[in-house]
């Protein structure tokens, strides 16, 4: 039995009547053609003896008399009753217990499931009891001389012909059931997939209007290098519509080689039938640049081969300019940490040296490389590395205050070591470096020579990290919401960003995911929203991930209400939250450059002045000047600010 069958059955046991399955006017004229060619009174019942069709043939007897009585009645339903009871090796065939006529019963079943009996009989033969007919008709109130006189007008039949008839009726029933059954079969297979084509087709129109609706470029290419799609968020930055770019080449839109760069990627992909992706500048046509993360996913039919493949383009302008700024901010540091005598380093917890700048050669006469791998002990003289142990192990103590400042550093005095063998005093500014958590994962340091200038010690201030936070690609997340507020979908993008798995159910409401600060901006910009189908905002806010993390999300709201493939809020959004670290750490990056450059200065003036102090004191001397000084303070003041 196949799962269908399975099912109908399921459904049959609950409750399918015999007429969700016949036809009740088709069903009385086989009836009443049945009782006219074999000479037998018939009905159709319910299992439990109601009748569901009409009479056919009854005699005047049962109709007139028997069944006019109460009693009489009652007696016919239960006879009705047992002659449809569950029998598949034959029809019943019995006296009726109202009476005493012969009758006999087909079961009529479908699947399995017993729904109707067929019911003939009210015929007599030469074993009826008159004595005992007449004795009943005195038990149910009837008149005696009408009983027998509807006695004698019923047809007299044989056993032996009554059962032949009895068994035509139950193969005729069972021929019966099997057809019914059959095509009850087809008819349901018939509603499954007429259900499955709506399905379809209503889940085609939600996802073309999500496609069309998309705030992300999405479009795809033939195996011609043709467009064989492209969304309205596509054609418009170039000031087009869909229809003039479908079924051009990128040449028609783009230079030759920003063309030929991205039909680079598409040839790639329906040649290895694997997915591939690209970054790519795009310059519209009022000279707005914007730069995209484009993901190319082969498309195939059936037989498994390619015939075309579909492009995502997310727009990652905001994240490239981020990047761009922190790529020239740790250029500017780089150059700086390079070329001033200061030295520069970062560790791991145990002070192992992940970097440190070139300057670190002048300072001890030690390459860079080699200080990298020489351990913490060869570097420090015991008493500052006891020293410095003891200052880290108060730092771990205070980061057990879930109060204390994150930002604090510490100048500790230490001895190291010099090629030579001999030590010198440095001043070590030390801060830490965490990660997203907040927890301490290394340290960062500038390390200066103080032991030549004891008397003009200057409290160096922590520089910027040397490391850059990571930002992650992220695919911006798609929901949709209804008027309820409730989630009616959430895509594969957006679980992800909100911590579930494809197979999680999201029984959370978005208030609840929204931060308590941020849910007063975001419902005020829904209730627009509502009024005003065109407004489209654009808002930045704070979620929770299922685990309870704070991620800001950018969001663009676009009211589909009305939309009935769609009948929903669609709201796409991205994780902003790297772009909002990115931002932090560029801004700390840039405050940390000025004060370094501005000790730098200020250290180099205050060595000029000095040296022209004792220059001016020992011509009054009558000496010659120690200190050779080019040109005038003044314009060396320049020169230094032209180099910063």
């Amino acid at each position: 039995m196949n799962t269908k069958e399975v099912a109908l059955q399921t459904d049959i046991a609950n409750e399918i009547q015999f007429v969700d399955i016949f036809v009740l006017e088709d069903i009385q004229r086989l009836q009443d053609l049945f009782s006219d060619a074999n000479g037998v009174a018939s009905i159709i019942t319910q299992p439990d003896g109601t009748p569901i069709t009409k009479p056919s043939n009854f005699c005047r007897l049962c109709s007139q008399i028997i069944r006019k009585t109460d009693k009489g009645l009652k007696n016919c339903f239960k006879s009705d009753a047992l002659l449809g009871q569950h029998n598949p090796s034959g029809p019943i065939v019995q006296p009726c217990l109202s009476g005493g006529l012969w009758d006999a019963g087909a079961i009529i079943t479908i699947g399995g499931q017993h729904i109707a009996n067929w019911l003939i009989g009210q015929v007599r033969n030469e074993d009826l009891d008159e004595k005992r007919m007449l004795k009943y008709a005195d038990e149910i109130g009837a008149n005696q001389k009408d009983f027998m006189d509807a006695l004698a007008e019923v047809p007299v039949m044989s056993k032996e012909q009554f059962n032949k008839v009895s068994n035509m009726l139950f193969a005729f029933a069972n021929e019966l059931s099997e057809r019914a059954y059959k095509n009850l079969l087809l008819k349901t297979e018939i509603a499954e997939r007429e259900k499955a084509t709506e399905q379809l087709k209503v889940s085609e129109e939600k996802y073309r209007s999500l496609v069309q609706y998309s705030s992300d470029p999405i479009f795809s290419f033939n195996p011609d290098e043709t467009y064989r799609f492209v969304n309205e968020a596509f054609a418009t930055p170039f000031g087009k519509t869909p229809e003039d770019i479908i079924g051009k080449k990128p040449h028609s839109i783009f230079s030759h080689d920003e063309a030929e760069k991205r039909l680079t990627l598409v040839r790639h992909v329906f040649k290895t039938e694997q997915k591939g992706e690209i970054d790519v500048k795009v310059t519209t046509p009022t000279g707005e640049v914007r730069y995209y993360l484009t993901i190319a996913d082969p498309i195939k039919n059936d037989q498994g081969q390619i015939i075309f493949v579909s492009c995502v383009s997310k727009n990652i302008t905001e994240r490239k300019l981020v990047e761009l700024a922190l790529r020239e901010s740790e250029e500017k540091y780089r150059q700086i940490a390079e070329n001033i005598s200061d030295v520069v380093w970062t560790s791991d917890l145990n002070l192992n040296v992940t970097y440190i700048s070139p300057s670190v050669e002048k300072l001890l006469g030690i390459p860079a490389n080699k200080q990298m791998n020489t351990p913490v002990e060869e570097r420090i003289t015991p008493d500052s590395l006891k020293r410095i142990k003891a200052i880290q192990l108060e730092e771990f103590e205070k980061e057990k205050d879930p109060n204390c400042d994150k930002n604090r550093t510490r100048i500790i005095e230490a001895e190291h070591y010099r090629a030579d063998g001999s030590t010198i005093w440095v001043a070590m500014n030390i801060s830490s470096v965490r990660d997203r958590s907040g927890s301490i994962i290394g340290f960062q340091g500038v390390n200066r020579d103080i032991s030549e200038r004891k008397k003009i010690e200057e409290k160096v201030q922590k520089i910027g990290s040397h490391y850059k936070a990571l930002i992650e690609k992220a695919p911006d997340g798609v929901v949709l919401i209804n008027a309820e507020g409730h989630f009616t979908f959430v895509s594969p993008a957006a679980r992800k960003i909100f911590g579930y798995t494809l197979t999680e159910e999201i029984l959370v409401h978005p208030d609840t995911i929204t931060h308590p600060d941020d849910l007063n901006m975001v419902l005020s910009h829904l209730a627009r929203l509502f009024e005003d189908p065109e407004y489209v905002p654009m808002l930045q806010y704070r979620i929770a991930d299922k685990n309870g993390n704070l991620i800001w999300v950018e969001s663009i709201f676009s009211n589909l209400l009305a939309d009935p493939s769609v009948e929903s809020i669609v709201i796409n959004f991205r994780n902003i939250t790297e772009r909002k670290l990115a931002e932090e750490a560029l801004k700390k990056k840039t405050n940390h450059l000025e004060i370094l450059n501005g000790h730098f200065i200020d250290r180099e003036l205050k060595m000029i002045s000095l040296k022209k102090e004792i220059n001016d004191l020992l011509n009054q001397a009558g000496k010659e000047d120690k200190y050779v000084i080019h040109g005038k303070t003044e314009k060396f003041d320049n020169e230094i600010f032209r180099q910063f």
